[in-house]
């Protein structure tokens, strides 16, 4: 958990075993300089320090032993990034005044087209708005 979270390029995080079983931490990074890695975490509490170098989104961690256990990571170059609610919702805080390009990805999609973009103008003391709407795939 979470299942889908974002850092910056070089930002360290940590992946904790919250449970007393044995499992690994194994990123499947597809962009050249990212680093695949398979670590055990045999004891419950365990942490590993992890960072990324290059802008990647998204990266899929996995664990061998426990192949239903899975999560994405967003690697982005700056700190103007969200993960929306569960009605899609999302808010990005303390961005400069400017125009910007937002970029929308869900899961479902990623793999099919890159992801929805949207200009986006940020103004002083007003708040921007930004509505995408992402076309799932038949299944």
């Amino acid at each position: 958990m979470p299942f889908v979270s974002g850092v910056m390029m070089n930002q360290k995080f940590k992946v904790r075993n919250s449970d007393p079983f044995l499992h690994n931490i194994h990123p499947t990074p597809r962009v050249v300089g990212n680093v695949e890695r398979n670590l055990a975490q045999p004891v419950k509490g365990m942490e590993t320090e992890l960072f990324f170098q290059k802008q990647e989104v998204l990266v899929r961690f996995k664990c061998d032993v426990h192949p239903w256990m899975f999560a994405y990571v967003g690697v982005i170059e700056h700190p103007f990034f969200a993960v929306t609610d569960k009605e899609g919702s999302f808010i990005i805080t303390n961005v400069p005044p400017g125009d910007y390009l937002l970029e929308a990805y869900h899961l479902k999609t990623h793999g099919v087209n890159p992801g929805l973009t949207q200009q986006v103008s940020v103004r002083t003391g007003e708040a921007a708005v930004a509505d995408f709407t992402l076309e799932l795939p038949a299944q």
